[in-house]
């Protein structure tokens, strides 16, 4: 009897710790990055969203999305053979007051990605192209980067700060016919705090 207790025992210690090292695969991630995003949204009581873009940036997957007055992006990433939110949703409210309203982020991926972000909205049927002017502390040189435009009016840009480090000095939005018709300076943001 008391060997059979022991044996009980020691599987019942194996599984215990087996199910302990598996929660949160079972629990928290995923077998989809769409179902990790979803999760994660239900987690701050967000949602469910309406999908404006998804992009595959290496084992990660981003999302611009829209809900209510609100548009967001969220981070899944795969580990192993699961997906994982990598942090809470970012997200914006739309203010029609304005010609554009836009926010930022960061997060570092894997593979050395340093994940740099903008998302916004255009809220003048005017704008009709957007650019982001940047200073390359590399270099010190102004560089013009386009913002990809979904659906007409969903702003969405991003790069590599491991590769790319820039300090984002103005917008600027264009009418149909090239013209200038909106800008604001950004007194030469920098996520890292190299120039200021």
């Amino acid at each position: 009897m008391k060997k059979n207790s022991k044996v009980i025992i020691y599987w019942v210690i194996i599984i215990s710790i087996f199910l302990f090292c598996l929660y949160p695969h079972l629990f928290y991630g995923s077998f989809s990055p769409q179902k990790a995003h979803s999760k994660n949204e239900k987690g701050i009581n967000y949602g469910p969203s309406e999908n404006i873009n998804n992009t595959a940036i290496g084992n990660s997957k981003l999302f611009f999305s829209k809900f209510g007055n609100y548009i967001s992006t969220d981070i899944a990433e795969k580990r192993n053979l699961m997906w994982f939110p990598l942090d809470k949703p970012n997200i914006l409210t739309i203010n029609n007051k304005e010609s554009i309203n836009y926010s930022y982020f960061e997060s570092n991926l894997k593979n050395n990605y340093a994940l740099m972000c903008i998302f916004g909205i255009i809220n003048d049927s005017n704008i009709k192209e957007v650019k982001l002017m940047v200073k390359d502390t590399a270099g010190n040189t102004l560089k013009s980067l386009d913002f990809k435009i979904f659906n007409g009016k969903y702003l969405l840009l991003y790069w590599n700060e491991k590769i790319t480090n820039y300090s984002m000095v103005k917008i600027q939005c264009f009418d149909s016919n090239k013209k200038n018709i909106y800008e604001k300076n950004l007194e030469t943001i920098d996520i890292y705090n190299t120039q200021k």
